[in-house]
């Protein structure tokens, strides 16, 4: 007897059997994503709810306003009028004013956009539709979509004629070669200059300073940068190796002002490690080798995820080939970004987030139906001092 699939007579009288309604979803080209879940309000604040794989990035918090562009103030300085005085010293008079204005252009992306005929419709019903069409085609779409958040929301910030194209963070948090001085001088290891190692220089492309306020006039606005050369923990330099370099990195972001005020940015701090896969893969290896137990815990060390009580998290689009920090294309400089996610939140246009709108057919397609998604805003920065920036 013929095996089943060639049995021309059991062909005429049977169908095979189809698995309706579900399928296998191999269409993701990374294995996880960082920018989409969130834009999409699909995921809980990942720092509440540690690690997760799927949900691990940009906070859920999104605010829908309206205006021409948006707006905000920022305190840049302050004045010690403390002093020692004694009961006949007079009060001088002190007008001095300590804020300036960050502004922002808003920018509106199509999401995804796709169609169905009535036609195509007719005949995915009743008995023999096995898939949706519809469904099938909107997470195509969506897995497009993540596709090219991913690749904006990590890429260099557009060039300053681009009015179409929002900022990504690399707009905020970049490296001194990104910089105007062109590659690692002044913080090419540790140093305790009067600025130490936070990046009091603008970006090459964008030399007022990121939201028209400029760090080389504001030092206490930039973050905080420094190149390293190896990852070799304890054994390896004081000045130029990663862990140091890190650590220091850690203690000099977090800012706690003791004094209260009607703040926009969270005073807390919420840092997120996001680097490469060598990195990641070195940091367990080093893990491993300072563990004296590595019995029944192996696994955790294979899976540990904090260093100086901040969670590490592998972008897998860093080694995608298509990243570039800074010396050529594919260069990821096994970049280290800390990101303190308090201090961003992806602001939107009133009724844009993601705005959904449908089409029925025109004289020229007339049984077509189209359904496009729009987002409107802006990723915002409050606060870029207490986030970091680590390279090669």
């Amino acid at each position: 007897m013929p095996a089943l699939e060639n049995h021309t007579g059991l062909l005429r009288m049977t169908i095979p059997f189809y698995n309706r309604r579900k399928f296998v979803d191999l269409s993701a080209s990374k294995q996880w994503y960082t920018w989409f879940p969130a834009l999409q309000g699909m995921m809980n604040r990942s720092i509440n709810s540690k690690w997760n794989k799927s949900n691990f990035g940009l906070p859920t918090e999104v605010t829908a306003v309206g205006g021409t562009s948006f707006v905000f103030n920022v305190q840049v300085a302050s004045n010690n009028g403390f002093r020692w005085v004694s009961d006949s010293t007079p009060v001088g008079i002190n007008r001095k004013d300590f804020q300036v204005q960050a502004t922002l252009p808003w920018r509106l992306a199509m999401v995804m956009d796709y169609s169905y005929t009535d036609w195509e419709l007719s005949a995915d019903r009743g008995a023999e539709k096995i898939i949706d069409l519809v469904q099938q085609r909107v997470l195509g779409n969506e897995q497009g979509a993540a596709d090219g958040l991913e690749s904006w929301g990590w890429n260099a910030p557009p060039a300053s004629t681009d009015d179409l194209t929002a900022f990504p963070i690399r707009y905020y948090l970049y490296s001194e070669p990104e910089s105007t001085v062109g590659s690692y001088s002044n913080n090419a290891q540790l140093n305790d200059t009067a600025n130490g190692n936070r990046l009091a220089f603008n970006h090459a492309s964008y030399t007022s300073g990121p939201a028209g306020i400029s760090r080389v006039t504001y030092p206490r606005t930039s973050h905080y940068n420094c190149q390293y050369t190896a990852f070799a923990g304890d054994t390896g330099s004081a000045t130029t190796d990663l862990l140091p370099i890190y650590i220091r990195a850690c203690m000099e972001t977090d800012w706690h002002p003791p004094v209260s005020s009607p703040a926009l940015a969270k005073p807390t701090t919420d840092k997120v490690v996001y680097t490469t896969t060598s990195n990641i893969t070195t940091k367990a290896k080093l893990s491993r080798a300072n563990n004296d137990s590595n019995g029944s815990d192996l696994n955790s060390r294979m899976s540990d995820i904090e260093m100086f009580q901040v969670p590490w998290c592998r972008v897998p689009y860093f080694n995608s080939g298509d990243f570039s920090l800074y010396g050529g294309a594919g260069l990821h400089k096994d970049v280290v970004y800390g990101v303190d996610w308090s201090k961003f939140h992806w602001s939107s246009r009133d009724g844009f987030v993601m705005k959904d709108k449908v089409f029925e057919g025109s004289r020229e397609s007339p049984l077509d139906t189209t359904h496009a998604r729009w987002l409107g805003g802006q990723l915002v920065c409050l606060d870029a001092s207490t986030s970091f920036v680590l390279s090669k």
